[in-house]
């Protein structure tokens, strides 16, 4: 996607109108356009790209690092930062008017949308919770996976096994091969806890995460989240 000039000094300025409130809510800087934070095993993004025509929107991505890893940042805890009440994405990058006045809104916007729900959820109970009350995407075996890998993290075995195995209902009758996969995944995660070997996976998959996301590059370490576990 070619971005024009206008977009491109966007981006920039909203990015510099952010970085100050971002870093002083415990931010780091990913990368050019995005900030993260971690606790453990939770870990938060703050992405802003430019849209498809003039443009450029805000989002966040919640998840944990203690379930099935993913080769991108995504999740299914996203939302945008919402210019309107229309529920539009884009802040425009012209004419210079509007982009000045988006600069105004924007930092208001983000304290009023996004942070409550990034506040509730940099604990692993809170992004549990999040993702129990609607948070995440109702109905889609993802979100069970999410909310069962967490709760077997905090030690809450039996009740983590009613999600997963829900997850792994509906991914066994997916026609698509992510679900056919993601199946397999959660087959081997539950033989894991019946086995009681689930620690020794979880660490797997935070150290696959670890790697997949470049977190060594931010000077993040890869220390053991076994520690954390409860049993």
């Amino acid at each position: 996607m070619r971005i024009s000039k206008a977009t491109n000094d966007h981006l920039k300025a909203v990015r510099a109108t952010l970085a100050p409130v971002l870093e002083g809510l415990g931010f780091r800087v990913y990368d050019d356009l995005r900030f993260y934070r971690i606790n453990k095993p939770v870990i938060q993004f703050i992405i802003i790209h430019a849209c498809e025509s003039s443009g450029v929107s805000v989002l966040y991505h919640i998840f944990s690092l203690a379930c099935p890893p993913r080769h991108s940042i995504g999740s299914i805890c996203t939302g945008y930062l919402y210019r309107d009440r229309s529920r539009d994405i884009k802040w425009t990058s012209s004419p210079a008017s509007a982009a000045q006045l988006a600069l105004k809104q924007i930092v208001r916007v983000f304290k009023s949308q996004a942070l409550p729900v990034l506040d509730r959820t940099i604990t692993l109970s809170g992004y549990i919770l999040e993702l129990k009350s609607g948070g995440g995407d109702p109905g889609n075996p993802h979100t069970e996976v999410e909310i069962g890998c967490a709760l077997a993290f905090q030690g809450k075995i039996r009740e983590a096994m009613k999600y997963l195995e829900e997850a792994d209902a509906r991914y066994f009758f997916s026609t698509v091969g992510t679900g056919l996969k993601r199946g397999s995944i959660m087959d081997e995660f539950i033989g894991s806890i019946i086995k009681r070997t689930h620690k020794k996976l979880l660490e797997r998959w935070h150290r696959q995460f670890y790697n997949a996301l470049r977190l060594g590059n931010h000077q993040e370490k890869l220390s053991p989240i076994t520690a954390l576990l409860d049993t």
